[in-house]
């Protein structure tokens, strides 16, 4: 692995290096003034406390996930060695500590704290089987110091040391039924922490992942049942039933043709008159809204004259009565003994319900679709 090179501190440029990196064959002296520590090859440390392997990236992060019906894995992780550098600056009159990254950037007492770069241990195998080139890092470093510890003199010694972290990157996987979804992640592993999984559907953050009927993998939280079938599916795929405060799928309603209101089907009634599904609140007198609401037209109500237009055989009829919905026309005509309600779609024209019924006599009766034709003749 190698990484680019990036502007430092001092505006410069500074090398971050791996294993691919050529070794010196000793320490470099930053200026006449200066003595490194004198060795061949500098401490190699590593954080006494962070992940080193996948199966304690794995660990760490999968018993934050609640999956009663399915399972995670990583789908591909990477650890990558990146190293900082710790200089202890020696003065003439005090000694100061400092760490910088490997493109010589000075790194914040926070970041040295959340990484544990005060508390390492020596690795027995470091990354590189050779000295770690870390010559342009401490020319930045010595740059610092002068600069931000506002000392004119440069100090006399720099003790130098190399501590390696660890940076996971990579994916995790949940299968539930079929369904599956990938949550990345990347960070330091001694600072990585689960990643929410964030619903596709919901945008709910959550650590309790399920699926839906359908095999959506879902945040657990935005399921809900259907209560006419008991289907699993999201909550915001239900409606509420205007007749019984239900939440169901909109497959298990119809809407009222009056009202427009979803209702359950089974929680619709019959209009004795029209024969259409009707909110139960839509009957009164025996009647829905709509049939209470017809009101007489002429025949020359462009209305009426568009539907004689399409069905000619309804020219014989008379007494005509209408009402008009969002969606729809409720009509009614006589003749003779006879007595006709026809509900009509408003855009189409085309026929929903059909019923007769004696024109002195109660009682209205359905007439089915393949005798539309002849009733309306009749």
């Amino acid at each position: 692995m190698t990484f680019a090179p990036a502007r430092s501190i001092d505006g410069g440029r500074s090398g971050t290096w791996t294993a691919g990196s050529r070794r010196r064959r000793g320490p470099r002296i930053v200026s006449p003034h200066v003595e490194i520590e004198p060795k061949t090859r500098y401490p190699q440390l590593a954080p006494a406390e962070q992940p080193t392997s996948v199966h304690e990236i794995a660990e760490r992060l999968f018993p934050a996930y609640s999956i009663p019906e399915g399972s995670v894995r990583l789908a591909g992780c990477s650890l990558e060695d990146r190293f900082f550098v710790r200089v202890g600056f020696e003065f003439a009159n005090r000694s100061e500590e400092a760490f910088f990254d490997g493109d010589g950037n000075h790194v914040e007492p926070r970041t040295v704290h959340s990484l544990g770069l005060t508390r390492t241990k020596e690795l027995a195998r470091p990354p590189l089987e050779a000295s770690v080139e870390v010559s342009r890092v401490v020319e930045a470093a010595t740059r610092w110091a002068r600069r931000e510890l506002a000392i004119p003199d440069p100090p006399r010694r720099m003790d130098i040391a190399v501590i390696w972290c660890k940076y996971a990157r990579g994916k995790l996987r949940f299968s539930i039924h079929g369904g599956v979804v990938d949550i990345p992640f990347a960070d330091w592993t001694r600072l990585l922490t689960p990643p929410p999984f964030v619903c596709p559907h919901t945008g709910i953050r959550s650590y309790h992942i399920a699926a839906t009927d359908d095999g959506r993998v879902v945040a657990a939280e935005a399921i809900a049942r259907c209560e006419e079938t008991g289907t699993r599916t999201l909550g915001g795929d239900l409606v509420t039933c205007a007749a019984t405060g239900k939440r169901v799928l909109p497959a298990e309603t119809v809407p009222c043709p009056v009202s427009n209101d979803r209702i359950v089907k089974r929680a619709a009634i019959e209009c004795p008159h029209c024969k259409m599904p009707v909110h139960p609140k839509q009957l009164e007198r025996g009647m829905c809204g709509a049939c209470r609401a017809l009101g007489s037209v002429r025949k020359n109500d462009p209305r009426l004259a568009r539907l004689l237009g399409e069905y000619p055989a309804l020219d014989r009829w008379r007494a005509w009565k209408l009402y008009e919905s969002d969606s729809k026309y409720w009509i009614s005509a006589a003749r003779w003994m006879s007595r006709l309600m026809i509900v009509l779609d408003r855009d189409t024209l085309q026929i929903e319900s059909m019923a007769k019924a004696p024109r002195f006599r109660r009682g209205w009766k359905t007439i089915p679709p393949d005798r539309y034709e002849d009733e309306m003749k009749r």
